[in-house]
C-alpha cells in the first residue's frame, strides 16, 4: 500500500509559502517532499529569461513506462495588495467547508487534491503491471 496525501494538509502547507510571483518561498519543495514520499524522483529546475527573475519548475517521475500523465500548475499568487482580509493571508483558515487563504481557489488547493489523488492512479498502474 502507499502511503497517501492529505489534501488540506498539502494545501495548508502551500498556503503558507508566500509565493507571490517570482518568489517561490519554498512551494516547489512542499510539492516535491509530498512526491518523494510516494517513490517520485524529483528535479527541481530553474528557468530564467534574460531581464526576469528566475522561476522554478519541479519534473517529477515515477517508474519508467508509459502511459505518462503530465500536471501543469502553478504554486505562485498574485499580491495581497490593498485587500482587506479578516485573516492572515498566508494561513488556511477552514470555515463552513471552505478553505480561505491566499491562492487557495487559484491553485494551491487543487494541487492537493490532485496529488491526493496520486496514489491510486500509481496503485491502479502498479496493479495492472503485476
Amino acid at each position: 500500500m502507499l502511503k497517501t496525501i492529505n489534501e488540506v494538509s498539502l494545501a495548508k502547507d502551500l498556503v503558507k509559502c508566500k509565493s507571490v510571483t517570482p518568489k517561490d518561498d519554498g512551494a516547489i519543495n512542499v510539492v516535491a517532499k509530498s512526491l518523494k514520499k510516494l517513490g517520485f524522483k524529483c528535479q527541481i529546475m530553474e528557468f530564467q529569461e534574460k531581464g526576469t527573475a528566475k522561476i522554478k519548475n519541479l519534473y517529477a517521475r515515477i517508474g519508467k513506462s508509459s502511459p505518462n500523465f503530465c500536471f501543469a500548475g502553478h504554486t505562485d499568487v498574485v499580491p495581497v495588495g490593498n485587500q482587506k482580509w479578516d485573516t492572515d493571508p498566508f494561513q488556511l483558515i477552514e470555515k463552513d467547508q471552505k478553505l480561505y487563504g491566499r491562492g487557495t481557489s487559484d491553485m494551491k488547493s487543487f494541487i492537493g487534491l490532485v496529488l491526493s489523488r496520486v496514489p491510486k492512479i500509481v496503485e491502479k498502474k502498479l496493479s495492472k503491471s503485476n
